[in-house]
C-alpha cells in the first residue's frame, strides 16, 4: 500500500521530464524554421531579381532586333523605305494589279544640281536638305503610296492602283511644281528641282527591276533635256 504514493510521484516525473523535453524540442526547432523562412526569402528575391534581369535582357535583344530590322529595311537619314523594302511594296502591288487587271506607276526621282549644294555648303546642309525632300514627297502622297529613298540624292515612289498613265503625270507635275518652294535650312533659303522618270504597269513591263530601270532611263532622259521636269519611258528614242 506505501508503494502508490511513491510510484505516483514517479510518474508525475517522468511526465514533467518529458514534456520539458518536448518544449526544449519545440524551442530548438523554432530557430532552425526562422532560419529556413529566412533563407526561403532570400531565394524568393534573388529569383525575383533574376526574373527582372532576364526581362530587362529580353528587352534589349527585342530591340536590337528591331534596330537590325529597320537598317536593313529603312534609310537611316530619311527614315523612308530603302530599296530593298521599295522592291518588296512593288512586288506586292504587281501581283494585285495582276490579279485586279488595273494600273500602276513608278516615279524614279532624282534631284537637279544637288552635288553644287553639296560642294557649296557641305554635306550636313546636304543632308538636311534631303530630309526636308523626303518629308516633302511623303506630304503629296496618299497613304497608300510608296516613296523610298534609293541612295544620294534618288528617290523612287510607287504609285498603286491608278486608273490612266495621266495620273502618274499629275503627280509628277504636282511635286515639280511644290519643289520651287525654298527649304530654309540653317538661316538659308535652298532652292532645288527634280528631274522625273515614269514607267507603267503593264505598259512598261510586268517585273519590279523592270519597272525601275525604265523609270531610271526615262529620268535620264530628262536630265538630258535640261532637267526640271517629267517624261514617261519609251522604248523608242
Amino acid at each position: 500500500m506505501s508503494s502508490r504514493p511513491h510510484e505516483s510521484t514517479i510518474a508525475q516525473k517522468h511526465e514533467r521530464t518529458n514534456s520539458e523535453e518536448e518544449t526544449e524540442q519545440q524551442l530548438t526547432e523554432l530557430p532552425t524554421v526562422s532560419q529556413d523562412m529566412a533563407e526561403l526569402g532570400a531565394r524568393v528575391a534573388e529569383l525575383a531579381e533574376i526574373n527582372e534581369a532576364l526581362k530587362r535582357e529580353l528587352s534589349k535583344r527585342r530591340q536590337a532586333e528591331e534596330e537590325l530590322a529597320r537598317y536593313a529595311h529603312y534609310d537611316s537619314l530619311t527614315n523612308l523605305p530603302n530599296r530593298r523594302l521599295f522592291q518588296s511594296h512593288l512586288e506586292q502591288a504587281l501581283e494585285l494589279a495582276q490579279r485586279n487587271q488595273r494600273r500602276l506607276a513608278v516615279l524614279f526621282i532624282d534631284l537637279d544640281h544637288f552635288k553644287t549644294i553639296n560642294d557649296t555648303w557641305g554635306h550636313a546642309v546636304g543632308d538636311r536638305l534631303l530630309q526636308g525632300v523626303a518629308k516633302w514627297l511623303k506630304s503629296c502622297l496618299r497613304a497608300s503610296d510608296v516613296v523610298a529613298r534609293l541612295g544620294g540624292d534618288e528617290f523612287i515612289i510607287l504609285l498603286p492602283e491608278i486608273s490612266h498613265p495621266e495620273d502618274a503625270i499629275t503627280v509628277a507635275v504636282k511635286l515639280i511644281g511644290t519643289l520651287k518652294k525654298p527649304f530654309r535650312i540653317e538661316g538659308r533659303e535652298l532652292f532645288t528641282s527634280a528631274s522625273i522618270g515614269i514607267s507603267l504597269y503593264p505598259d512598261d513591263g510586268d517585273r519590279s527591276e523592270t519597272l525601275m530601270k525604265n523609270a531610271d532611263t526615262a529620268m535620264y532622259c530628262v536630265k538630258q533635256e535640261g532637267r526640271n521636269n517629267h517624261r514617261l519611258f519609251s522604248s523608242h528614242p
